[in-house]
């Protein structure tokens, strides 16, 4: 019932979706080919699974083209904080998040990466990102010699980046701009996140509100 990625080979992902269709995508890395190449030719119209990339901040690519983003269901972009994984980059911050985003618009859901703790998610999530992922961070505590239980440790820091990410969101949620007392509200589903607008916002005061413009 989960979602399995396969990273950049489109060949594998293929074949395996022709055996669990709608669950199977396609994540592809930072100088993979462009999602419009991916998604059209390569995938055809019958593919159904979600198409990511990864981007980093401040890169020599500088994360996907305007008219590239509209095949990406999500983007993972990085490095927000130093981490070993990348030696010798400094991390570009919440604050480096925050400008690319109003610089994107619209952009895909962003997932950000790199150096990501528990109590970072917070400041992440502030800057706009729907999410975060992490590897070092998940393994933190879990593989260090006399640990105790790994398995209970791995169980112990997934529940402390949920608690985090729950957190963060209800947050964002309830300091974002609501109607006025009297106002018809309306409930609109953006970047997989709830939102309440007054009835009759146009896509400019919509765009307003989530502070895009």
């Amino acid at each position: 019932s989960g979602l399995l990625l396969v990273n950049d080979r489109v060949d594998v992902a293929r074949a395996l979706a022709l055996e669990a269709p709608g669950r199977v995508g396609i994540h592809l890395p930072e100088r993979a080919l462009p999602p419009s190449t991916v998604r059209a030719p390569a995938l055809g119209p019958g593919w159904h699974g979600p198409l990511g990339r990864a981007a980093h901040l401040g890169g020599a690519e500088g994360g996907p083209k305007p008219h590239e983003r509209r095949y990406l269901h999500y983007l993972f972009l990085g490095t927000l904080y130093a981490t070993p994984s990348h030696p010798g980059r400094p991390g570009a911050g919440p604050e480096a998040l925050a400008r690319w985003l109003g610089e994107a618009a619209p952009a895909p859901p962003v997932v950000a990466i790199g150096g990501i703790t528990p109590e970072r998610v917070a400041p992440v999530l502030e800057a706009g990102a729907w999410g975060v992922a992490v590897l070092r961070g998940a393994w933190d505590g879990v593989t260090a010699p006399g640990g105790g239980d790994p398995v209970a440790a791995a169980e112990a820091r997934a529940r402390a980046f949920l608690a985090a990410l729950a957190e963060a969101r209800a947050s964002r949620k309830a300091h974002a701009p609501q109607p006025e007392e009297g106002e018809q509200a309306v409930e609109l589903m953006i970047n997989g996140e709830p939102r309440t607008v007054p009835e009759g916002t146009t896509v400019a005061g919509l765009l307003e509100r989530l502070e895009l413009l």
